[in-house]
């Protein structure tokens, strides 16, 4: 997967537009579902 292909998975998941997809951007809440939905699509969780 590319990085961009990441964000737009990220991005479909969290239900955000594209442009606001950027990790650095998140607010606390927002990186915990980050967290939560790549667990559960790697399996790391």
């Amino acid at each position: 997967m590319t990085k961009r292909e990441a964000y737009d998975w990220l991005a479909q998941t969290l239900a955000i537009p594209r442009e606001e997809c950027k990790i650095g951007l998140m607010k606390l809440e927002d990186c915990a579902r980050v967290s939560q939905a790549v667990g559960e699509r790697f399996g790391t969780e």
